[in-house]
């Protein structure tokens, strides 16, 4: 079970313009917090690994796939 490719790619564009790494001129606040663990949101949304935005999804995707065809099947 995977996402696919295009709106996957659609969510971590958003999640990297909503974090506004690139604003140079935003450091407070939020900003500022959000900047610091830069690293770590980047490794999230790029990650292959268990605790990545990927696996998360397909998780998510997944356990709601389920949950449908539980109550299809009721």
């Amino acid at each position: 079970m995977t996402t696919s490719s295009k709106p996957f790619d659609q969510l971590c564009a958003f999640l990297r313009e909503m974090f506004q790494f690139g604003d140079n001129d935003l450091d407070f606040g939020i900003y500022r917090i959000t900047r610091l663990k830069r690293q770590f949101i980047e490794a999230f949304i790029d990650g292959d690994d268990a605790d990545s935005l990927r696996a998360t999804v397909t998780q998510a995707l997944g356990d709601l796939r389920n949950q449908q065809a539980d109550s299809a099947g009721n």
